[in-house]
């Protein structure tokens, strides 16, 4: 979906990731094969049960290097069970506590953050617990909360 972004010279290249992404793959290889092609690898939502976090926090760290990161969270990359209140659900997704330790993980390993972003929360889907707000606020602060951890500097 960032092609556009891309052709455009606004992306650096081989070190964009999508990760927890679980949408059908209509065509398995011309799906990821252009992403590769717009200069991204993918770590989709299964594969945690296989690689585990770690090795996630490590694909990240070995991916984006000494680059100025941007995170743009979109809020369905969890299960529904955690955050209802999206536009678009779909089973399957990561847990809140595995995003929380991803995203800890990352501040942990000192990659600086020039911009962030939370997407796809719809407040009139919520549950009387508001949950997803809950999440979405907690998203919100650990990312702050790494943004002190590492400052970005000139």
């Amino acid at each position: 979906m960032l092609y556009i972004v891309y052709e455009e010279g606004l992306l650096s290249n081989n070190s964009n990731i999508y990760l927890g992404s679980r949408s059908l793959l209509f065509n398995k290889f011309y799906n990821l094969d252009n992403d590769v092609y717009y200069s991204f690898t993918s770590i989709r939502a299964r594969m945690i049960d296989k690689i585990r976090i770690n090795e996630i926090i490590r694909r990240i760290v070995n991916t984006v290097g000494d680059n100025y990161i941007y995170i743009s969270i979109d809020i369905d990359v969890l299960d529904p069970a955690f955050t209802p209140a999206t536009g678009t659900i779909e089973p399957g997704g990561w847990t809140t506590r595995e995003l929380l330790r991803i995203l800890y993980s990352l501040s942990q390993a000192g990659l600086p953050i020039i911009g962030v972003d939370v997407v796809e929360f719809a407040p009139v889907y919520d549950n009387k617990a508001e949950t997803t707000v809950i999440t979405v606020t907690q998203i919100i602060y650990e990312l702050l909360q790494w943004m002190v951890h590492v400052p970005v500097k000139a």
